[in-house]
């Protein structure tokens, strides 16, 4: 009752900061930083409550400036002698406590994230009862979240809507990560959410329930039904035009051909997806046609032509190049090639040229004819012999012209 202390056992040394020489006679005044004082405080109003056994928590300084949080119980029984002791048993639970604090700091940060969070979240059993649900449940559905714990899914939403999705469920509970789409009708009116399922384990890893979150797509379902359509569309116009067209990547890679395109090369535009140009058009017209794509894919708009002759066939094509630019309007992202078949047109040229050319009535040719070959025939001895030149001399006449142009060709061909 007086305050000194008959016996102490290692730990509460250590506790008190007190050496093994100070135990024999030491008082609860005499302990060092003063914790002498609070444990005597402490026991003072304890006392006052009577002699039943109590616990509670007190700091105790230490000679580093830090404290301790020192779980106290107290006993107070008569000796031998009549003499009134009081024992305590002192317990370190600062680490507890630690915990315990941090622990609620990260539920408060927890459900202040889901709370506000736009999107259901939800915690289930294994009997998919509620265990957890967030603000979101009442802003969707006007269900307070905690009307939720310890219900059902069936109780909730309703044994049919439960089992459309029951199979997804009894995956989760099997340890299988799902997801689904389904329509919801909330407050907002009827929204497309999509759903996914996480097991949730124990210690042991046994799946003891699952979690549950809902994201609104609907506002992405509209977008990819607008694209869907929009593509749909575009390919309608496309493929009832008579010219090719097809957008290629910036790595040269086809990404949509009409139909056009199909029959030009005659397969299915999804074997000609994921193509590169050079393996669709082949060496000769990829080399071709490539600097006109370098150029394009640096972001220049190109015009070109191109004549393909074989020993079958001469056909002749205008290709036009529109680079596509990202947002930032200077990356190229790839470009649409319009292609037009212009044989038709060159071969009706060359008939219309060749008809200027030779007289209608004798079926010779005339003048501009004549000039015509004498030019192309120079042209092409010109690259053999440099400064001849073919003179007549006189009045030009058709026949004279037929053996003139003739007797060149004789030495041009020599």
């Amino acid at each position: 009752s007086e305050g000194w202390i008959e016996a102490i056992n290692p730990a509460a040394q250590s506790l008190l900061n007190v050496r093994s020489e100070q135990s024999g006679a030491l008082s609860l005044e005499d302990l060092p930083l003063g914790n002498g004082l609070s444990l005597q405080e402490w026991l003072q109003g304890s006392h006052a409550g009577g002699r039943t056994p109590s616990v509670e928590d007190v700091r105790l300084l230490q000679p580093d400036g830090s404290s301790l949080v020192v779980e106290v119980q107290r006993a107070i029984h008569v000796d031998a002698r009549g003499r009134e002791l009081t024992q305590l048993v002192l317990r370190d639970v600062t680490k507890r406590l630690d915990t315990q604090e941090r622990l609620v700091a990260s539920e408060e940060r927890l459900r202040a994230i889901t709370d506000n969070a736009p999107i259901l979240i939800a915690e289930f059993d294994r009997e998919l009862r509620f265990r957890f649900a967030n603000k979101a449940y009442k802003q969707w559905l006007e269900i307070e979240p905690e009307t939720l714990l310890g219900k059902t899914l069936w109780e909730v939403f309703g044994p049919e809507v439960v089992q459309k999705v029951q199979s997804k469920l009894d995956s989760a509970l099997e340890g299988k990560p799902v997801s689904y789409e389904r329509r919801l009708s909330t407050s907002l009116g009827d929204r497309w959410v999509k759903v996914s399922l996480a097991p949730k384990r124990c210690t042991s890893g046994q799946v003891v329930g699952l979690y549950a979150v809902g994201s609104d797509i609907t506002d992405s379902r509209k977008a990819d039904t607008e694209l869907r359509l929009s593509e749909q569309r575009l390919r309608i116009v496309t493929d009832h035009l008579p010219m090719r067209v097809s957008y290629i990547d910036a790595n040269e890679r086809y990404r949509f051909v009409n139909r056009a395109y199909e029959q030009g090369f005659g397969r299915p535009r999804e074997l000609l997806y994921g193509m590169s140009v050079r393996e669709v058009l082949g060496e000769g017209a990829y080399q071709q046609a490539e600097p006109y794509i370098k150029r394009t894919l640096r972001g220049e708009t190109l015009t070109y032509e191109s004549e393909i002759t074989t020993r079958d066939s001469y056909r002749c094509y205008r290709a036009n190049y529109v680079p596509q630019f990202a947002e930032d309007g200077r990356q190229v992202l790839g470009f649409v090639a319009i292609v037009i078949d212009t044989t038709a047109q060159k071969l009706e040229e060359r008939r219309l040229i060749e008809l200027s050319q030779i007289d209608p009535l004798t079926g010779l040719l005339n003048r501009a004819g004549f000039e015509a070959r004498c030019q192309e025939a120079m042209e092409r001895w010109g690259q053999r012999r440099e400064g001849l030149e073919l003179r007549l001399i006189g009045p030009l006449q058709t026949n004279k012209a037929r053996e003139a142009v003739a007797f060149f060709d004789v030495i041009e061909t020599v």
